[in-house]
């Protein structure tokens, strides 16, 4: 249950990519944890509270090679970022600093 005033969780049973899916698992193990889900014109997003942790980056393109990396720079409208994608589903996780 959120603390009073703080918003659910999202619902991560609507994830239907498996590997989506673990990254936001292996992501939560390591305190980064998902803040929502929101639909973009490519994909559904899972949008993470914290940074993709350094040493996890690699460990995913090893463990699940379906997944495609991207990183985006951001824009005056679009917070830096960068995550993973498969079968229409996106991990997000802010670009820090």
């Amino acid at each position: 249950m959120p603390a009073p005033g703080m918003p659910s969780p999202p619902d991560l049973n609507e994830i239907t990519s498996d590997s989506i899916r673990w990254v936001v698992n292996r992501a939560m193990e390591l305190g980064v944890h998902p803040v929502v889900i929101a639909d973009w014109s490519n994909a559904r997003v899972v949008h993470m509270s914290g940074a993709l942790p350094d040493d996890m980056r690699g460990h995913v393109l090893f463990e699940r090679s379906e997944l495609e990396f991207y990183r985006n720079g951001g824009d005056p409208h679009n917070t830096a970022d960068e995550g993973f994608m498969h079968e229409g589903w996106c991990v997000s996780f802010p670009i820090m600093g």
